[in-house]
């Protein structure tokens, strides 16, 4: 975990609840204090044909954590997903993911 005034950013970490939630370790949990908003990222490299089931399948495994993170710290609690490994669509802007080839693995 590293944190300041400003914000938190967790990896790696069970996040704990007050009621059970099966999935409560996402890959990476960025919190802005400020404004009072957390992104919850899990990290997946599906192929291209796979995309759309499963970014699906994350939100659908992360929605309990998100109604617990809203209800116990009142910020408000959105997901990062994309392709981002291969330049894929990024499905919130509907844009073409840049990938860096200084940075492919």
């Amino acid at each position: 975990m590293v944190k300041n005034d400003l914000a938190k950013m967790l990896w790696d970490l069970q996040i704990q609840t007050d009621k059970l939630v099966i999935a409560s370790q996402p890959d990476i949990v960025f919190i802005d204090k400020q404004q009072k908003m957390a992104v919850v990222i899990d990290v997946a490299i599906p192929s291209d044909s796979n995309i759309t089931k499963k970014e699906q399948e994350k939100h659908e495994k992360y929605r309990g954590l998100k109604e617990k993170l809203e209800k116990m710290s009142g910020v408000k609690v959105t997901s990062a997903s994309g392709d981002w490994s291969t330049g894929g669509c990024d499905s919130q802007t509907s844009r073409v993911a840049q990938a860096d080839p200084r940075y492919n693995i």
